[in-house]
């Protein structure tokens, strides 16, 4: 892709060196390099930002203020945070009872 592209930046800089001159040819070569740097910086930039992009849902939820506490010492108890601590009993109920079809509620 950027071999395209410097071949096509030198056409132009060709063409316009045989018309205008020296000066328009540098003119027009550093505008020309500046447009393509700055598409192919945004199309780098793009693919780095999406590869960092976050594969996680957010949910808000609400708790009883009870159940809130107890999930809150728990995850002060084992040193991680309470995010941590409801990912980590979500995980633990469905890798124990994998098998187990719990009923939908109605």
């Amino acid at each position: 892709m950027t071999a395209v592209l410097s071949v096509a930046i030198s056409v132009i800089v060709l063409l316009i060196s045989v018309r205008c001159g020296v000066a328009m040819t540098i003119t027009v070569a550093a505008a020309v390099g500046l447009i393509i740097g700055i598409a192919l910086g945004a199309t780098v930039a793009g693919l780095a930002m999406m590869e960092q992009r976050s594969r996680h849902w957010v949910v808000c939820i609400r708790l009883p203020e009870e159940l809130h506490r107890r999930l809150r010492e728990e995850a002060t108890d084992h040193m991680c945070s309470l995010k941590a601590e409801i990912i980590s009993r979500l995980q633990a109920s469905f890798s124990d009872e994998s098998d187990r079809i719990l009923p939908w509620p109605v």
